[in-house]
């Protein structure tokens, strides 16, 4: 199978879904850990899925679990800069606090803000929370987001990383079927390679690419 973030051929079988069948890779040559694209769910059901998320903004428990993303905004911008919630859901979180703190941040998401005019300008800082792990072409989309970046800018990631899982077979992150693809340092540096980001630094909680100046 080949690997669905660096193209490799070489990667290896480590699990079978017992509810639903999935099959999940891993690429021998960058880490990545990859659904097969054959169990991706329809763009219907896909949606339908998001949907049934509960991302209230007035959630506390919810804004304390994006909250070490919102510091990592506030360290590395200004009220100046302009940014971009890339994927940023039916609610957005991430720009409710931001603009509550005179941050100028905008939506985009491909179901719900798919405003692709968006697209065609370049941000500051660009914030992906729970979202790299529904690319289905991550390659695709990571040079994608490193485009939308003006030099210097930023671009600050939640996701959960396999490094952290000591039994992916146990592990509830890949349970949702909308969740393709998931990363560990290895495969982290691979992004940076194919993107020509640095990769500052991994967290248990975020982790940032910056673009060059």
């Amino acid at each position: 199978m080949k690997c669905t973030l660096c193209d490799a051929p070489e990667s290896k079988k480590i699990h079978k879904d017992p509810q639903n069948g999935s099959l999940f890779y891993s690429c021998l040559v960058c880490g990545f850990i990859f659904r097969d694209p054959q169990f991706f769910l329809s763009s219907e059901k896909e949606f339908e899925r998001y949907q049934n998320h509960e991302n209230d903004v007035n959630s506390v428990g919810y804004q304390n679990f994006l909250m070490p993303v919102i510091d990592q905004v506030l360290k590395l911008q200004t009220l100046q800069h302009q940014g971009l919630d890339y994927g940023c859901g039916p609610n957005s979180v991430v720009v409710h606090l931001l603009k509550n703190k005179g941050y100028n941040i905008l939506e985009y998401d491909l179901f719900f803000y798919p405003d692709e005019e968006k697209l065609k300008t370049h941000y500051d800082y660009v914030v992906c929370t729970e979202v790299v792990e529904h690319f289905r072409n991550p390659q695709l989309e990571f040079r994608k987001v490193a485009n939308l970046l003006k030099p210097g800018g930023s671009l600050i990631i939640k996701t959960s990383l396999t490094d952290q899982v000591a039994d992916f077979a146990n592990w509830h992150y890949h349970r949702d079927p909308t969740h393709v693809g998931f990363f560990n340092q290895s495969s982290l540096q691979k992004v940076a390679e194919l993107t020509e980001l640095k990769l500052l630094n991994i967290e248990s909680t975020h982790l940032v690419f910056k673009k060059s100046e």
